[in-house]
């Protein structure tokens, strides 16, 4: 399990994104969006207001979390560790969860950003690593049997969004406001809706 600190997670051996992190992704959205032709349900606007409203939230650390939001990644941290079991760390968190309506556990360290934590859950075993951004109502799990995501580093996932099964987010993938991902996502790219994948329609109409 992630623990908290501010390396890298282990377990995640990650490939280069077209950017650094969550913090310069602009650019990429913006080149997406820019290069998105209208989909057959005339998406387009829809996918451009998605990413725009997201991004205002790009480049959050754990030091925009709020102070409740910093306790509950604490007390989660501590689950099994040996002054945590002493202090009952984990009934802490759960019942802060509880108040919330969400689940998290100690797969979450402390550079995770739960900026505003209300109705998130996040599956036990999932693997998440350094400085992801996961907004309100996020739900990270299992698929029927299909294993859970492991997300990789400068992951953002906005409102409402669905990540699920056994699937791997690359490094700073960015996914919109209520989609549903159940596919890979390559390192950089920007998903919207189900699984459509912005920056490769993008790179797509480039070769055309």
């Amino acid at each position: 399990m992630p623990s908290p600190r501010n390396g890298p997670h282990p377990s995640l051996h990650t490939s280069e994104p077209r950017g650094t992190g969550v913090g310069d992704m602009r650019t990429i959205d913006e080149r997406a969006i820019e290069a998105t032709g209208p989909t057959a349900d005339g998406g387009t606007s829809h996918a451009r207001q998605t990413v725009a409203d997201d991004t205002q939230y790009s480049g959050l650390t754990a030091a925009d979390n709020p102070p409740y939001t910093r306790l509950w990644l604490m007390l989660n941290a501590h689950r099994k560790t040996r002054i945590g079991r002493l202090l009952h760390a984990g009934k802490f968190a759960t019942l802060l969860g509880l108040a919330l309506g969400s689940e998290v556990f100690d797969n979450c360290n402390r550079t995770v950003v739960l900026r505003h934590p209300y109705g998130i859950v996040i599956h036990p075993k999932a693997v998440i690593g350094d400085r992801v951004v996961i907004m309100q109502g996020g739900t990270v799990g299992a698929r029927s049997g299909r294993g859970v995501p492991v997300i990789e580093d400068d992951v953002y996932i906005g409102a409402g969004a669905k990540v699920l099964g056994g699937i791997r987010l690359g490094r700073g993938a960015r996914i919109g406001a209520n989609a549903v991902v159940t596919r890979d996502v390559a390192p950089g790219h920007t998903i919207v809706g189900a699984n459509e994948d912005l920056t490769a329609r993008s790179l797509e109409r480039r070769r055309a």
